[in-house]
């Protein structure tokens, strides 16, 4: 994920709509700023499993030369700061409900270099 001042910076094609289920204003608007969840990438199969019976017909029929090629759909997120913020709240909420000892696991060092001895 990255944040930019504005879509003028975004480096892939803006839509200008965010993704966040709860979003109370779709449009995003190209001089405010926006988080980009770039690369989201779905299988084949998982895309032929959500998809409803019509837009699988269409997928299967005319598949586009990046899913040939690849064997994945991408796909990129654009969500306001607020709502990108609000979902990653929501994400951590349902770690922690999942597994509360979550926030300990992730201080362990698991970076080589975070385990070598510090300097002198």
């Amino acid at each position: 994920m990255s944040g930019y001042k504005s879509s003028e910076e975004v480096p892939v094609r803006f839509y200008g709509y965010c993704a966040y289920p709860s979003c109370r204003d779709r449009k995003i608007d190209k001089d405010k700023p926006v988080v980009l969840w770039d690369g989201v990438h779905f299988s084949t199969e998982a895309a032929y499993f959500y998809l409803s019976p019509q837009a699988k017909l269409m997928a299967v029929a005319n598949p586009h030369k990046y899913v040939e090629k690849f064997g994945d759909y991408p796909l990129n997120i654009e969500l306001h700061p607020e709502c990108a913020a609000e979902w990653a709240m929501h994400l951590m909420r349902d770690a922690l409900n999942a597994d509360g000892s979550v926030g300990h696991k992730l201080r362990k060092p698991k970076n080589a270099l975070r385990e070598q001895t510090p300097p002198v």
